[in-house]
């Protein structure tokens, strides 16, 4: 649906990474990308960055980029952006502003990024956020939801109308009185809300690929 690879290289984490601490990562960071927060509060637990600072840093650096600008430039701008989107959009947790540091040796090597099962790995976090979702103690659902197939029912269409709800994802918001200036991630009752109401034959598992093989703990703290 979104040409992410279901097969490759499992994303794992290197080993060595498990006793990185913030200076570590942050010294990572700003060798692959060039950035570092000024405030040290940007980081959390060790490997945790707000996508906040990410995003002020990307805003005051416009006037860098020109027609021409080094293959430096190029790669590093584009390794933010990838950290932008594994927080923000692939790898989100409940609330919406934190990634992971532990992707970045991930995008050492750009080149090599085809060639890791990002889908499988995706799809695996999204499961594990929807077994965080029937805690009691969670507010807010995570991951990335356009991929759960498991949404609500359109009202009646008239003939050749075109859905109210594009993308279909978005049939997860507006509902329970929720504003349209929420986001699905906020629309926890209503998840739950279908789920409980899922009867066994309307649970069809269709595997893509053999094994699954990932590393999510290593990625992903609790929320």
């Amino acid at each position: 649906m979104y040409g992410v690879p279901l097969d490759g290289h499992p994303v794992a984490l290197l080993p060595n990474m498990r006793e990185y601490t913030g200076y570590q990562y942050m010294e990572m960071l700003q060798w692959l990308t060039g950035f570092r927060p000024a405030d040290e509060g940007a980081l959390s637990e060790a490997s945790r960055l707000q996508l906040t600072s990410i995003r002020q840093h990307m805003e005051a650096m416009h006037d860098d980029i020109t027609d021409d600008p080094p293959d430096l430039h190029i790669h590093r701008y584009t390794r933010l952006l990838m950290l932008l989107m594994f927080g923000g959009v692939l790898f989100p947790n409940t609330s919406g502003n934190f990634v992971s540091l532990r992707f970045i040796h991930h995008l050492d090597r750009l080149d090599d990024l085809h060639q890791y099962s990002w889908g499988a790995t995706i799809l695996g976090y999204l499961y594990m956020q929807m077994c965080r979702v029937s805690m009691s103690t969670q507010y807010d659902i995570a991951g990335f939801l356009p991929l759960l197939q498991l949404q609500p029912p359109l009202p009646p269409l008239a003939l050749g109308a075109p859905p109210p709800f594009l993308p279909l994802a978005r049939r997860w918001v507006d509902r329970r009185g929720y504003g349209g200036e929420y986001e699905a991630r906020h629309n926890l009752p209503l998840c739950r809300d279908l789920l409980d109401l899922l009867e066994g034959a309307q649970f069809i598992w269709r595997p893509h690929i053999d094994k699954l093989i990932v590393s999510l703990p290593d990625y992903c703290s609790a929320d």
